[in-house]
Parts: structure tokens; sequence; C-alpha cells
């Protein structure tokens, strides 16, 4: 059976100018104050100092400009962790992806932070939900003949988005290398038979 959660994999995002990146890290600093649709192209292009003619070179609107920074990141995402669909990770030593996956999220604070905490982008939310769901997917834990197995998807993804956010809200409360035992028996418990998966969710 094909990964239902494949299309996210087919997200695409071009080499980014020195303009449209000007244009990013306007955005994400216009939206730790207001939400995005409070935001308009005349406000932005005078916060990244780029010509409002050079952003409709672009992007037809604003949306279109979040849109292609929430791909870009997603794209990142995937690469990042796909260790976790290949790799046993039964050793905490084994789980580097996690760390990985930390150190980017470190990078790009202030992004993550708008996204999941300031304003919460549902459709970023939405997307990193699906290719956490399409990597445990092919993992196998989605081809087992499981009651419910989207249903178990959706929570473990919502789990794995609820643990980032508090993170990002909460980062001098979380001790990280206690984190890669918990990610550790959460892919072992992936990884159980049927049964087993059953009783623990």
């Amino acid at each position: 059976m094909q990964n239902p959660f494949i299309k996210i994999t087919e997200i695409k995002c071009g080499k980014v100018t020195e303009a449209q990146n000007s244009l990013w890290e306007g955005l994400i600093l216009l939206m730790r104050e207001k939400p995005v649709y409070e935001i308009g192209v005349k406000q932005l292009c005078q916060v990244a100092h780029v010509a409002r003619s050079t952003f409709y070179v672009y992007y037809q609107n604003v949306d279109e400009l979040l849109e292609e920074i929430e791909n870009y990141h997603i794209i990142k995402l995937l690469g990042l962790n796909h260790d976790i669909m290949v790799n046993k990770c039964y050793d905490e030593n084994s789980v580097a992806f996690y760390e990985e996956t930390m150190l980017y999220l470190e990078e790009y604070k202030k992004t993550f932070y708008c996204f999941l905490v300031a304003y919460p982008n549902v459709r970023f939310i939405e997307k990193w939900k699906e290719a956490i769901k399409y990597h445990v997917w092919e993992r196998g834990f989605g081809r087992n003949e499981i009651k419910n197995n989207k249903l178990l998807l959706e929570m473990a993804a919502s789990e794995i988005m609820a643990a980032y956010t508090f993170w990002l809200q909460h980062p001098y409360e979380v001790d990280i290398s206690g984190v890669n035992r918990i990610i550790v028996n959460t892919i072992r418990a992936w990884d159980y038979k049927t049964e087993k998966i059953q009783q623990i969710f």
C-alpha cells in the first residue's frame, strides 16, 4: 500500500534570492507582533527594505510568501528526519535526527516561535504533522493491520508537535539529553507487533 502521506514530499521551494530572504525575514519580524492577515504588502516592504515592485516579481500576495517559507522549512525537516525511517534508533546515541531537528529549530527559532506559539500557523502545523506521519508510516507502523492506525498516527504527530511547542515556550525547562530516552522508548513502541501497539495507545 502506498504511503497515504507521500504528497507532503512533493512540495517545492526554489532557490531563494537576497530580496526574497529580506522579505522572509521582514514577514517573520512582523508576525511576532500581529497575525499574518493584518500584514500588508506596503508595510512588509518597508520593514524588509524591498521595493513593492520587487515583491510582486515573486509573489501575488503575502500569503503566497508565507507558504513559501512554510514549504522551505518542511523540506528541511523531511531531510533531517529521514533516519527515523531506516535506523533502529534503539540506543540513545542513535537518535541524532532529533538533536539535529532541535538545532534547526534553534537556528530558526524566531520563525518556529511565530508558527507554533505567537500566532499558530495551522497550515504549517498540519504540513509538519503530515511529514511526521509520512516518516512513521514508512517505518512500517502504518502498514501494520492496526485498528485506527491513522488515528494513532495523528495522536503521535500531535504529541510530537506539542513537545516542540512546549520547548519553544519553556526552553529552560527541557533537558534535551533526557528527551533522547523518551524518543527511543517511543520508537520502540512504534516497532512493537500489532497487539502491543494497541495496548500502548
